[in-house]
């Protein structure tokens, strides 16, 4: 009976498809590389802003700094978080009751049996 070793195969895979926990680290990345990258940066710019800011600031159009990262999604990301969602919300559903569903296939398999023993057991 190969049931169970498909059902365990399913929750396996279903496991490791880890679009959504690639979603959830590309939101915070998007949250936090700003901040990692002042960071790394530390102090090394100050004298440069400074200069940015009085002499260029005019011409920086006010983005006078000399190291800056600034992250965006483009618009089309909202295909890969649904995509990363319905493994969630549908999957995980489909797989617990293709699981209850073996479950009930194995009882009835196992009362046939216990009954097809007993009546050959009275033939006996």
């Amino acid at each position: 009976m190969a049931y169970p070793s498909t059902s365990v195969e399913t929750t396996a895979v279903n496991a490791w498809s880890a679009l959504d926990v690639w979603c959830v680290a590309i939101l915070a990345s998007l949250l936090e590389i700003q901040q990692f990258a002042k960071f790394i940066v530390g102090d090394s710019c100050d004298g440069i802003n400074k200069y940015l800011k009085q002499y260029l600031s005019a011409y920086l159009d006010g983005d006078n700094v000399c190291f800056d990262v600034e992250a965006s999604l483009k618009e089309d990301a909202w295909y890969m978080y649904v995509a990363s969602a319905l493994p969630i919300f549908i999957g995980i559903p489909l797989i617990a009751v293709g699981n209850q569903s073996i479950k009930q296939r194995r009882l009835v398999l196992i009362d046939k049996y216990n009954t097809y023993a007993v009546a050959l057991a009275s033939l006996a």
